[in-house]
Formats: structure tokens, sequence, C-alpha cells
């Protein structure tokens, strides 16, 4: 009989650890994923900024080679 209690009490003892630790599992990847989604905004905000920043410099640099034509 008290084979049966602790076999049942170490069972109950395994099933809470199992399930807190799968719990904490399930929120580190909700909270993986959050930042994951968060650096990829960033990324695609640093993006858009380059490409700005890229055309603005072609810009500028048609209108100095465009300068220098007409002042030869």
């Amino acid at each position: 009989d008290r084979v049966s209690v602790v076999f049942s009490n170490g069972f109950s003892i395994v099933c809470n650890f199992t399930s807190v630790f799968l719990f904490q599992r399930l929120r580190e990847g909700v909270l993986r994923d959050f930042e994951r989604q968060h650096r990829k905004q960033e990324n695609l905000r640093l993006l858009e900024q380059q490409i700005a920043l890229t055309e603005q410099l072609e810009m500028e640099r048609s209108k100095m080679l465009m300068g220098k034509e007409s002042s030869q």
C-alpha cells in the first residue's frame, strides 16, 4: 500500500514538473517569436532608410555630373 502511495505521489510530482517545464518552453517560444518579429520590423525600417539614402545619393551624383558637363 505504501508503494502505491509513493508511486502515485512520485507520478504526480513528475507530471507537475513536466507541465511547468513545457509551459516555460512555450512561453520562451512566444518571447523568441516576439523578438524575431521586432528584429524583422527594425531590419525593414533600416532597409527602407538605406534605400532612401541611396536614392538621395544617386540624385546628388547625377546633379554633380550634370553640373560638370554644363561647365565644360
